[in-house]
């Protein structure tokens, strides 16, 4: 049986509107695709990066490394001493490893010497106030039956 003219024409448009109605479902995946545009659970694809490879060799680097930051020491000593004063000689160097005991800088005696003396000084102040009151007590002390 041969379809009529009119009959055609309506299995023309239902093919065409079936096609359009699927089309939208045939797009091809973007990296622009949003979340919603994604069936549950499915995730978005990431576009495909160009590699190279090359095998390891040492030699000189092709381009310096430059940056900014703050160089620190994997270990830290905070050193404190019981006197302070002017270094005069350091007798070890910058990284030595040294040892408990060990002498690492002379300091200038000049300092030490002054508060040594004004130590002394006020040592000696201080031992002869205690016979000067004690005489300073008699003379002032009155005398009873005089």
């Amino acid at each position: 049986m041969i379809p009529t003219i009119l009959e055609a024409r309506s299995i023309t448009t239902a093919l065409v509107l079936g096609i359009a109605a699927t089309l939208p479902a045939c797009k091809a995946a973007t990296p622009e695709a949003s979340a919603a545009e994604l069936a549950p659970g499915a995730v978005a694809a990431e576009p495909a990066v160009a590699v190279r490879l090359a095998d390891v060799t040492r030699g000189p680097v092709a381009r310096p490394v430059r940056g900014t930051g703050v160089l620190r020491l994997k270990s830290e000593v905070d050193l404190s001493f019981k006197v302070g004063g002017v270094v005069a000689a350091v007798l070890v160097e910058e990284g030595a490893t040294v040892k408990k005991g060990q002498l690492l800088a002379r300091l200038d005696p000049t300092e030490v010497d002054a508060a040594l003396r004004q130590a002394k000084d006020g040592q000696a102040k201080a031992s002869s106030r205690p016979a000067r009151l004690l005489r300073q007590h008699r003379a002032e002390r009155p005398q009873i039956g005089s």
